[in-house]
């Protein structure tokens, strides 16, 4: 019953450990709350949102598209 917390947990130490800034979930919940998330300002979010673009991974950059 608890698979799911723990592949949540397990996935984010791996992408943290490996310098990601910042794991979206989308939004507050319970669930979310005892695995350890935080809700955090929109200001807080953009700007590590756009530390994360500029932040070159084993794959190179991310890219925000806007919809077209």
């Amino acid at each position: 019953p608890n698979a799911s917390k723990y592949a949540v947990i397990i996935f984010a130490q791996k992408i943290f450990k490996r310098g990601c800034l910042l794991l979206d979930g989308q939004g507050p919940s319970p669930h979310l709350e005892r695995l350890g998330c935080k809700e955090m300002p929109r200001t807080k979010f953009l700007e590590l949102l756009e530390q994360g673009l500029d932040h070159e991974t084993l794959v190179g950059k991310w890219e925000f598209l806007e919809h077209v």
